[in-house]
């Protein structure tokens, strides 16, 4: 499985339908709300997604994550958070929030929190919170492997755009 992750434009929505309800994709209409999504390139098709909103300087939130359920288990949402934080590492948020939708069940929010948990987020009931610089810590210890220190392995490299152009083209009919 070949799994790449990208920014999602606001105007294509639809390509990732499937993986939120109609009212979270409403959300990256808004200016201050973006969305990064996974793209298993051997199909391809869009397999995860992760909204977010940027309405504070210092924190950046998590609104949404979902990964279909025939990709589940694969590490689709592993990378997914990575980007994430890459991204608020990059825009020097200190603070990064999760905000559970308030529909979820029960089960489903004690999952996500023991997911969550995994990342430095704690919390109770939605809004579970974490300092950035926990995770700084924990990625640099992560990051003296071997193979990463050499450059030679990376699951989840940015290298195959024309993917997502064709994504585009075949099943939405975009002029590329």
């Amino acid at each position: 499985m070949n799994i790449n992750i990208y920014d999602l434009e606001k105007n294509d929505t639809e390509m990732v339908s499937h993986l939120a309800p109609e009212e979270m994709l409403d959300r990256l209409e808004l200016l201050n709300h973006g969305a990064l999504f996974a793209v298993d390139e051997d199909r391809p098709v869009a397999c995860g997604l992760l909204i977010y909103s940027t309405r504070d300087a210092e924190k950046l939130d998590l609104e949404w994550l979902y990964v279909f359920d025939s990709y589940q288990g694969n590490e689709i949402g592993t990378a997914l958070m990575e980007e994430f934080y890459n991204m608020a590492m990059g825009e020097n948020r200190a603070l990064l929030r999760v905000i559970l939708p308030e529909e979820m069940e029960e089960d489903d929010k004690s999952n996500a929190r023991e997911f969550f948990a995994d990342w430095g987020f704690s919390g109770h009931d939605r809004l579970l919170k974490s300092d950035i610089v926990v995770y700084n810590s924990l990625f640099s210890l992560d990051n003296n492997s071997e193979d990463e220190a050499d450059g030679s392995f990376d699951p989840f490299a940015k290298s195959a755009p024309d993917t997502y152009r064709w994504l585009k083209n075949e099943y939405y009919g975009d002029v590329i």
